[in-house]
């Protein structure tokens, strides 16, 4: 997988959990600062992702992709199970 196809699909998950944050706001709107919370981190983890893309380790790319996927992995169940304690 090329790294164009990464951005888009680490861009397309970001986006699907933070319209899920807004379908959440619309039912709990007395949790607004921790949903709040949950966008941010959110879009911080699409950053930050993104930018690690566009800056391979040039010595270690097999593992520089392999953490990148694990990373990804993490932000989406670390983000979900916020979003599934709120109710």
């Amino acid at each position: 997988m090329n790294r164009r196809t990464l951005k888009r699909l680490t861009s397309n998950l970001c986006g699907e959990l933070f319209a899920e944050c807004i379908v959440l706001s619309h039912i709990h709107k007395d949790k607004q600062e921790q949903i709040d919370k949950i966008m941010v981190k959110i879009l911080n983890g699409q950053d930050c992702m993104l930018c690690r893309l566009s800056h391979v380790e040039p010595g270690n790319v097999k593992g520089f992709f392999k953490k990148y996927h694990e990373d990804l992995k993490a932000l989406e169940q670390e983000t979900t199970q916020m979003m599934e304690e709120l109710g």
